[in-house]
């Protein structure tokens, strides 16, 4: 078995745990895209392949934490916020890494390929992660669903879906290539 392969069994279990925990486990349109990220060393804590439901994300997404991230985010006391440093200091660097990945493939070889006019970014990055989605996405969430149409909403989320699988892949030469 090789070292995707494992990763991709490991996400996959992780899903299944959370799914039996009575949570919705790593959706089958985001799944490449997670086990993609663990390959590349990142975490990830929560995943959406989007959804056409005017109730939920028309968009995937991804959130990511730094790796070290090991008790809860609420800090209350001067102890708490010392240990969190090492967080925040992996978190930069590994933004950093994340950041120049999402360039590389946004303003990539392949757009001769691959035009695309929807690029990736991070949203609402903190001191100890962010979301990955593409740009502009979260703009969906403000528009009033009722003046989408179904065939619209469909169109935006399979060219989103496009864009993070192609993304997945892209990760992948990326640390085969290493």
């Amino acid at each position: 078995m090789t070292r995707l392969e494992k990763v991709r069994a490991e996400v996959r279990r992780i899903g299944e745990d959370h799914a039996a925990g009575g949570g919705p486990g790593i959706e089958y349109g985001i799944a490449d895209l997670v086990a993609a990220l663990h390959y590349c060393g990142f975490r990830t804590t929560g995943s959406c392949e989007g959804h056409h439901d005017a109730t939920k994300r028309m968009y995937p997404w991804v959130i990511l934490t730094a790796t070290n991230t090991q008790f809860p985010i609420i800090l209350r006391t001067l102890d708490q916020k010392v240990a969190f440093e090492p967080v925040k200091q992996r978190w930069k660097s590994e933004s950093k890494a994340l950041k120049d990945l999402i360039s590389r493939f946004n303003h990539g070889d392949d757009q001769h390929k691959y035009p695309r006019d929807e690029n990736l970014c991070l949203i609402g990055e903190d001191k100890s992660g962010a979301m990955l989605a593409p740009v502009g996405a979260k703009l969906l969430d403000k528009f009033p669903r009722e003046l989408i149409t179904q065939e619209q909403c469909e169109s935006i989320l399979c060219r989103y879906q496009g864009l993070m699988k192609r993304f997945a892949e892209f990760l992948i030469r990326h640390e085969d290539k290493k």
